[in-house]
């Protein structure tokens, strides 16, 4: 806005009004200019953090994505060694969350381990608490697979 701008509008303005409004006019556009150079120098900002995250040089996102690989890699490990036992276990009759171990030659040889301890042992009967009386209520849970377990090395003789 330009004195003349203002007389043309008004003229019976005096110099001092005219001092006044271009005042406020002067600190509204000296206002404009901070906002716009601070959004100038957030924008560049997010910019550069931008242009680093997507180059992979940003060290807070690299380090979350190298913790993010790590977990990834656990997971991953873990389903293969589930996947594994599963398999040992269908293979011997051995209940996979009985196996332990971390190659299939592991997990087959405890496998193998267990059933000849178990052969070893005999038929393994406990003690009647209620005078000799059989129920036929079937163990849950733990007892139900340690059971369902000795039963099939009994039948692999």
């Amino acid at each position: 806005m330009k004195r003349e701008d203002i007389t043309k509008q008004f003229p019976d303005a005096t110099k001092e009004q005219i001092d006044a409004l271009m005042a406020i006019n002067g600190e509204d556009i000296n206002k404009a200019k901070g906002d716009k150079t601070t959004l100038e120098a957030q924008l560049r900002e997010a910019n550069e953090k931008l242009a680093a995250a997507q180059n992979g040089t940003d060290p807070e996102i690299a380090k979350q994505i190298r913790d993010l690989k790590k977990q990834v890699k656990a997971m991953e490990d873990a389903a293969t060694v589930r996947t594994m036992r599963e398999k040992v276990a269908k293979e011997t009759g051995v209940p996979a969350n009985f196996l332990t171990g971390e190659t299939e030659e592991e997990c087959a040889k405890f496998a193998k381990d267990l059933q000849d301890w178990h052969k070893s042992q005999g038929p393994q009967y406990p003690a009647l608490q209620d005078g000799g009386e059989v129920t036929t209520a079937k163990p849950t849970g733990a007892d139900s697979a340690w059971n369902e377990f000795a039963a099939a090395l009994s039948n692999t003789d």
